[in-house]
């Protein structure tokens, strides 16, 4: 794992510190297609209606994300998506 302060010694904490409501628009409408994919593949799997609400974007440090799904002791099942690029990222959809 790549620490906060390894990030900014290589210039991509920088990058996510820039980001605007513009950027996080795109973010969460990047998410909802994927989610959107995702509930209706699941759906025709267990022929039956999946209901989802519209993803929420942000950017947190890994060790904040537990607090947005539930309490420590929750199981909670969650996919990951690695980015990579300019701006290295992980996308957690839980």
């Amino acid at each position: 794992m790549i620490t906060a302060s390894e990030e900014r010694e290589r210039g991509h904490m920088e990058t996510w510190d820039k980001l605007n409501a513009l950027h996080l628009d795109a973010l969460r409408e990047i998410g909802n297609i994927g989610a959107g994919n995702a509930a209706t593949a699941l759906a025709s799997m267990l022929g039956s209606r999946i209901q989802m609400t519209v993803p929420r974007a942000g950017v947190l440090p890994l060790q904040e994300i537990t607090a947005l799904v539930g309490y420590e002791e929750d199981p909670v099942a969650c996919v990951e998506f690695t980015v990579s690029g300019p701006a290295p990222s992980k996308i957690f959809s839980s």
